[in-house]
């Protein structure tokens, strides 16, 4: 945050007297009790006293505007993750040494597991799906490998709440579109999840 942004949001809490610490909901509270006790006076009764009030009002609202405008950038950058990484699995599914199946049946023996610390990598070795080669070159693949956030508003994410994928498909479409530069729609449909005519119809 630069001078000018700590500036502006210093000047809104000074001319409605709070402190800077003052959440975002105070601010527009203590705004509202201005603007009511402000043309409730003497002054709102005159056209001059009426323009004076208009010129307060604009500015404090253009005060407000830029400090609401702060918080939603830093919202945005504390909360929204700018990749993240696949989970192992989904990995090993990608590259066509693990089906779904015996990923979901890994994950279930995790699950059922009494000590809940063993890692799937572990699990995966001993059941006799992969090498241990094999798990230290994705795990070590999976530090460099990064996809988009997973917005709600993204259009993969939808066909997750339909019902239509699983996240774990959904996350093995994102690496295939990584690793072999097609889109998520066409990995969706190579991998034989989704076809071309549900698509269109949803989308």
């Amino acid at each position: 945050m630069n001078e000018e942004e700590l500036a502006g949001g210093q000047d809104i809490h000074l001319m409605l007297g709070l402190s800077d610490s003052s959440s975002l909901l105070e601010v527009k509270k203590a705004y509202a009790q201005m603007l009511k006790a402000l043309y409730s006076t003497d002054l709102a009764k005159s056209k001059v006293g009426l323009q004076r009030l208009k010129d307060v009002r604009q500015r404090i609202q253009t005060a407000l505007d830029h400090l609401t405008q702060l918080h939603q950038v830093a919202s945005s950058d504390t909360n929204v993750p700018q990749w993240v990484r696949p989970k192992l699995g989904q990995m090993l599914v990608a590259s066509g040494l693990l089906t779904l199946e015996q990923l979901d049946a890994a994950l279930e023996i995790q699950r059922n597991t009494k000590s809940h610390h063993i890692f799937i990598g572990e699990i995966l070795v001993g059941s006799g799906y992969i090498t241990n080669k094999q798990l230290a070159h994705y795990l070590k693949h999976q530090e460099l490998l990064r996809l988009p956030p997973d917005h709600q508003e993204r259009w993969g994410q939808r066909l997750v709440q339909l019902g239509l994928v699983t996240d774990d498909q959904l996350k093995v479409a994102l690496i295939d579109q990584h690793n072999k530069g097609v889109t998520l729609r066409e990995a969706m449909i190579n991998r034989g999840w989704l076809t071309a005519d549900v698509l269109d119809r949803i989308f």
